[in-house]
């Protein structure tokens, strides 16, 4: 994967050297997500999944040198929701849509990234999302009487032996997420 992803730690004992293993082996991260902090800035935000043990989830981590922490502090909006949020704040770009404060908004090409160490592609593979879109409309008869006058002849020209054509109305379009 592109992201570099580490595990924070204050000495390198064998203890934490293997919590760092423990969480390279078994733990993704996934769902990322934007939370609005302010009209200017917003945070970053991410769901961890723990393949082995779900229980075991992550207080603190590092991707691509953004520090996550999940720990009701700072940016964390709740202790223990799963969701580690960014510790540092980062301004809206263009093109970055803006957040209602307090709201989360899932982002654009969201992917699933883990450590090249993870024992569990194979289920990582398996709940890969796909991306869908729908398109629906109304389609309504209309016959060539009901055109106007003028263009009536024109109508029952280009729809013989017909004398109507549909209109489309109502359309709307929907984007799936599985």
């Amino acid at each position: 994967m592109l992201s570099i992803i580490s595990f924070q730690s204050f000495s390198q004992d064998d203890e934490i050297q293997a919590a760092e293993s423990y969480c390279k082996a078994n733990i993704a991260f996934t769902n990322f997500k934007l939370l609005g902090v302010s009209n200017n800035e917003f945070a970053k935000c991410v769901e961890s999944i723990n393949y082995l043990d779900a229980s075991k989830t992550l207080s603190i981590a590092m991707i691509d040198d953004v520090v996550f922490a999940e720990d009701g502090n700072n940016n964390d909006l709740i202790a223990k929701d799963g969701i580690l949020t960014s510790t540092v704040l980062f301004k809206y770009t263009k093109g970055t849509p803006i957040v209602d404060i307090g709201a989360y908004r899932m982002i654009k090409n969201n992917r699933t990234i883990y450590d090249v160490a993870i024992m569990h592609t194979g289920m990582i593979d398996s709940q890969m999302k796909s991306l869908g879109f729908s398109i629906s409309c109304k389609f309504v008869w209309v016959s060539c009487s009901a055109w106007p006058p003028q263009i009536q002849k024109i109508c029952r020209q280009l729809s013989w032996p017909f004398t109507g054509g549909f209109n489309v109305t109502e359309c709307t379009i929907g984007i799936t997420y599985n």
